[in-house]
């Protein structure tokens, strides 16, 4: 399994605007103190900055591509919306037990709860019904 850390940053604090480029220890910014405190974890393969497309948040896009790391996409900040969270959690979310009768929780990738809902949307047009499959409990 990889572990992908996702921070949320922006450039339009009301309190101070722009907190996150500015300089926090030596000559780095706070948001650099903070990737580089996370890259020296052994459990992080992937660390990602989620930001708006905002026309304020332009330094820090510029920085996330100077740096070569992941800059979040429309797609992951959809996901984020909180209605989608939701929604996810209640209905494409189940539990499991294994042996030791140990609970662990799976959700849905992306992808798959785009899909589904896809599918759905198009049988509920009276479009063409592949790959939907009804499962009544």
């Amino acid at each position: 399994m990889k572990v992908t850390a996702i921070i949320q940053a922006r450039m339009g604090s009301q309190r101070l605007p722009g907190k996150v480029l500015k300089k926090a220890y030596k000559d780095l910014t706070l948001i650099e103190v903070l990737l580089k405190r996370l890259s020296q974890s052994k459990l992080i393969d992937n660390i990602v900055i989620a930001t708006s497309e905002n026309k304020d948040n332009e330094p820090l896009i510029d920085l996330v591509k100077r740096l070569n790391l992941g800059e979040v996409g429309e797609e992951l900040v959809d996901l984020l919306s909180p209605e989608k969270l939701l929604d996810i959690l209640k209905n494409f979310s189940l539990f499991s037990t294994n042996k030791k009768k140990q609970r662990s929780k799976i959700i849905c990738r992306f992808q798959q709860y785009e899909g589904a809902n896809k599918i759905v949307e198009r049988v509920v047009e009276g479009k063409e019904k592949k790959g939907l499959i009804w499962l009544i409990v």
